[in-house]
């Protein structure tokens, strides 16, 4: 009897004995062809071969048990961490190893971020449903998002390099969808939003001081400095490290920590509303001096890059800012003169705004372009012409990442580009996958403006600025095409979304049937 009770672990046994060996023979038939397909197959190939690992690592983050421990100060300081570095850190320095990516600081926290986050949201049903709030927090944002997300699944199957596609979709749901999810997380603690607009400004400061040094020695300030093991291809390097004046002027532009000097434009006009609210929220007159400073430095260097788009974003943050709280004030003080006559004033402000704008020759020549500005206005044209075929004829794009192949315009330097966001868009992910994403950073302004104007502590506050700061940067995207500062427009958006979250438990949480739909997670407790 006991030979029958113990024959089943001695089956087992026998089992595992086979099974081990079987176990090894494979992991050594994966290893082999692993290195013979690294060694055969190019660059842009070898990303599938990540696939199985992908797929067994999410196997076991689903087996993984349920703990709910959060380390929250920790992620909240790995993606604080990657504020400041992804601003204050070149892109294009970087360790270049043959058969990975380049390795740079914000790289190297985005995956510490995301290997202790997705095994964080593996084992804490708390995390995975305050993240689930965070994506249902703005309804018909949410709407557009998914539908954006869904149409950029679909267009890799009609590209025409299915693997680049892949790979610019993986890098996307890392940068955009997760980033905006981590951001929406952390932004649920009180005081987070706060200490992550604190970096984005102060970041910002540092980066516009380091474009004025640049302008006064009229070269990047690192250039002959780079150690040779984070030197990128020269051919690469000498176009970033070389004049990116206008053609027939030698008018110098900044780049600062970035490869363009549009890119350093559109990434002040980003952090600009909130140094804006910061300084009209300071108490205490040094931090009030610091913040003009550094609004000065910010205003300088936007100048400096001699970019229309520094130019546009400098004045909407002016405008719409003073709009949003001038707003908010006749909202909340409906019996005072002051906000009545404010808010009857802003038409014609801007009426007159609009006016001199057209009607001065520098500020006009500064927002919509002039004589040195004509050539780029000629490309876009003729960028619009060329692409207005090839959309038509794939309204549900040509895949991820493949606008400018497609597109095949080339610059006088013999460089493919293309200057619009939105003809990346449509290019891209088609009708759909363009409209989906204006909707989300034209829809989100109205939830920005109404959270701004319930906000009832210091983190809520912010709504204004991020509201206004993604409004920039869905105007600055019809004459910008590059992405790099898109992860933290998608961070911003996910503190909109905590906001939102916050306000909505604060509300249910003093109506009568409160108790009926409480809040998920340790948030609800914080109310």
């Amino acid at each position: 009897m006991s030979a029958a009770v113990l024959r089943p672990f001695r089956e087992g046994g026998e089992r595992r004995r086979w099974s081990r060996p079987l176990l090894l023979l494979v992991i050594f038939l994966y290893a082999a062809l692993t290195g013979a397909a690294v060694a055969i197959l190019p660059p842009q190939l070898q990303v599938m071969l990540g696939i199985p690992l992908v797929i067994a690592v999410g196997f076991i983050l689903w087996l993984l048990p349920d703990i709910d421990r959060m380390p929250v100060a920790l992620l909240t300081t790995l993606f604080v961490s990657y504020l400041a570095a992804n601003a204050m850190w070149p892109a294009y320095i970087a360790m270049a190893l043959p058969g990975l990516p380049w390795i740079s600081p914000p790289r190297l926290i985005v995956a510490a971020l995301l290997l202790l986050g997705l095994s964080t949201f593996a084992t804490s049903p708390t995390m995975r449903a305050e993240i689930a709030s965070i994506f249902g927090a703005m309804r018909w944002v949410n709407w557009a998002f998914w539908i954006f997300w869904t149409t950029s699944v679909v267009s890799i199957g009609l590209s025409g390099a299915v693997v680049f596609s892949i790979n610019k979709w993986i890098n996307n749901q890392i940068y955009w969808t997760m980033l905006f999810a981590f951001a929406g997380w952390v932004a649920l603690r009180p005081g987070a939003i706060e200490r992550a607009a604190r970096v984005l400004v102060w970041s910002a400061i540092l980066v516009s001081l380091d474009a004025i040094y640049e302008y006064r020695i009229q070269e990047l300030p690192w250039v002959g400095h780079i150690p040779s093991f984070l030197t990128i291809e020269a051919s690469y390097m000498s176009k970033i490290f070389g004049s990116q004046a206008r053609a027939g002027t030698d008018i110098f532009r900044v780049r600062g920590t970035f490869s363009v000097s549009l890119q350093l434009a559109e990434y002040l006009s980003l952090v600009l509303p909130f140094l804006l609210h910061q300084l009209v929220a300071a108490r205490g007159g040094w931090r009030r001096v610091l913040l003009v400073a550094g609004f000065l430095a910010i205003s300088i260097a936007a100048f400096l890059t001699n970019a229309r788009s520094g130019v546009i974003g400098f004045f909407m943050s002016l405008f719409l800012y003073g709009a949003f709280a001038i707003f908010r004030y006749w909202r909340r003080e409906r019996h005072s003169l002051l906000g009545v006559s404010a808010l009857a004033l802003m038409p014609a402000a801007g009426a007159a705004f609009v006016a001199i704008s057209l009607f001065s020759g520098k500020l006009h020549n500064a927002m919509y372009g002039g004589g040195m500005q004509a050539d780029s206005s000629l490309a876009r044209v003729q960028q619009w012409a060329m692409g207005r075929p090839k959309y038509l004829s794939h309204p549900f794009g040509h895949g991820a990442g493949r606008g400018g192949d497609v597109l095949g315009y080339f610059s006088p330097g013999g460089d493919g580009t293309i200057d619009a966001y939105y003809l990346s868009l449509l290019l891209e992910y088609g009708f759909i996958g363009f409209a989906a994403w204006i909707a989300i950073f034209s829809i989100q302004a109205v939830y920005g403006l109404r959270a701004f104007i319930d906000a009832e502590d210091a983190d809520e506050l912010y709504a204004g600025p991020v509201a206004v700061a993604l409004l920039n940067c869905l105007v600055i995207k019809s004459v910008l095409s590059s992405e790099i500062n898109m992860p933290m427009a998608f961070a911003m958006l996910g503190f909109l979304a905590a906001i939102v979250v916050r306000q909505t438990a604060r509300r249910r949480a003093k109506a009568p049937a409160a108790a009926a739909t409480p809040m998920p997670g340790r948030f609800a407790a914080a109310y």
